[in-house]
């Protein structure tokens, strides 16, 4: 599908036929395909020929925005590529046909024709053979919720549009340029997001399909900003001000803040590690001490290196395990920290 309006565009840039012609703009196979559609046929008409008559300085700025937007990649990570929104281009009416048109092949998909879906499946098709190679479990954004499971059904996460298709041309059907995203991320905190762009100056962020980031690069830990008095281990840390820290072994940290900025990863990372913590100290540092540790099945390496090891493979397969690997570091990273809790577990047994 985005091939075929990628072969369209480009031959109206080239060609400019007049009169306009389908067969001149549409490879033959596709205007068999979208053949039952007028709706289709006379969106691809009405923007060639409102296209032709413009000025060639506002010609050049569509063409430009096509170009720009077409590697999604290359707009995340090159911050020189300008960026085009839809109110770049001058002429109303054009402008909103182009709008109109490119939202409808994504908003509309399901009501395109039939031999058109035959063909290329459907968006749920699509989320279904994303989910048999994709190795992760969670939300690739903030890998806090989960995401569903494939399905016969019409039943799949959202699809984020990392660079807003509300606000840039050319990017709404591209497949480089959509994600399944949890709620969370795609409709609560992300929204309409910006994404090229803070206050109107170009960003660099992270493309969700990038192989250069490794899960050891970035070190996310708890930062705690007034003394925390772990002498009996009986203070919490919804009884201090502290933070959440992003530390880079090297390199530019600038894009996982603006991760951070796009998800509000820190703050939800900090609200939910509050709304756990009395259970995952209880439930798994304390009893796995006691079963583990108190009663000689395991060293104290041993137990800690457990807990922090599982929580850390489990990372892209199950919800909250990133943030159990958050708290349990910050618990071990203690003074005296196995003498402590051995002194809560004899005074928890009465001993």
């Amino acid at each position: 599908m985005q091939d075929n309006i990628c072969y369209y565009f480009e031959r109206l840039f080239a060609v400019e036929p007049v009169p306009y012609d389908i067969n001149i703009v549409l490879q033959a196979d596709f205007i068999t395909l979208i053949d039952s559609s007028n709706k289709f046929k006379d969106y691809l008409k009405d923007i060639a020929e409102k296209y032709i008559v413009l000025p060639n300085g506002e010609k050049d700025i569509v063409k430009k925005a096509y170009s720009n937007h077409l590697n999604i990649e290359n707009l995340c990570n090159d911050t020189t590529i300008e960026v085009l929104k839809y109110t770049d281009i001058v002429n109303e009416d054009f402008r909103m046909l182009l709008k109109e048109f490119l939202t409808w092949l994504w908003d509309k998909y399901d009501d395109l024709p039939q031999a058109l879906r035959n063909e290329y499946k459907d968006v749920q098709d699509h989320f279904n053979e994303f989910k048999k190679v994709q190795k992760g479990k969670v939300c690739p954004f903030c890998g806090i919720s989960s995401l569903k499971p494939k399905t016969d059904r019409k039943r799949r996460n959202a699809y984020d549009h990392y660079i807003p298709k509300a606000k840039y041309p050319f990017v709404s059907i591209n497949f480089k340029n959509l994600f399944p995203a949890c709620h969370d991320c795609n409709s609560d905190e992300k929204k309409e997001y910006d994404t090229p762009l803070k206050n109107s100056i170009r960003q660099k962020v992270i493309f969700p399909f990038d192989n250069a980031y490794s899960i050891d690069e970035l070190s996310i830990s708890i930062a705690p900003e007034e003394t925390f008095n772990s002498v009996n281990l009986g203070t919490l840390l919804n009884d201090i001000d502290w933070k959440i820290l992003f530390t880079l072994a090297n390199g530019n940290i600038d894009c996982y803040y603006v991760w951070d900025d796009i998800f509000k990863i820190k703050t939800r990372y900090k609200e939910y590690i509050l709304d756990f913590e009395d259970t995952w100290f209880s439930d798994f540092v304390l009893k796995k001490f006691n079963e583990n540790v108190v009663t000689d099945v395991l060293s104290f390496e041993k137990y800690k290196s457990g807990l922090l090891n599982d929580s850390k493979s489990l990372m892209i397969k199950d919800p909250l395990a990133i943030l159990k690997y958050i708290y349990f570091s910050f618990i071990f990273a203690l003074p005296d920290i196995e003498n402590k809790l051995l002194q809560v577990s004899n005074f928890s047994l009465g001993t």
